[in-house]
Formats: structure tokens, sequence, C-alpha cells
């Protein structure tokens, strides 16, 4: 399994330490990506991609 950490709300924290650090505090121990966040687009790119519209989320392929 891997994870990819992405945000639903409150873009500016995506990728921040202190978000990172909830993934540590509910000891997630899989390998975890970081959703990328396209400068003046709506949402991070995995959501958008997915068609994501809301978090958590599941994907299956």
């Amino acid at each position: 399994m891997i994870g990819v950490y992405t945000v639903f709300e409150h873009h500016e924290a995506q990728g921040t330490r202190a978000a990172l650090a909830a993934l540590h505090e509910c000891r997630i121990t899989f390998p975890m990506g970081i959703d990328a966040q396209d400068p003046g687009s709506e949402g991070p790119q995995t959501m958008r991609a997915c068609g994501m519209q809301g978090t958590p989320t599941t994907l299956l392929d």
C-alpha cells in the first residue's frame, strides 16, 4: 500500500512540518507521497486527477 498525503481544505498546510507530524501521531507506517499543489489551481494535483471530492478517499488499481 502507498498513501498520498493530500488536503481537502487549508491547502497552504500541504506538506508543512506540522501537517506531516499528524502522520507520525497517527502511527502511519506505510510509504506516503505528498500531493503537489499547482500555484493558482483549485486543489492538489492528485485530488483533481482522480476526481476526489473529500478525504479520506480510497483508490484501488
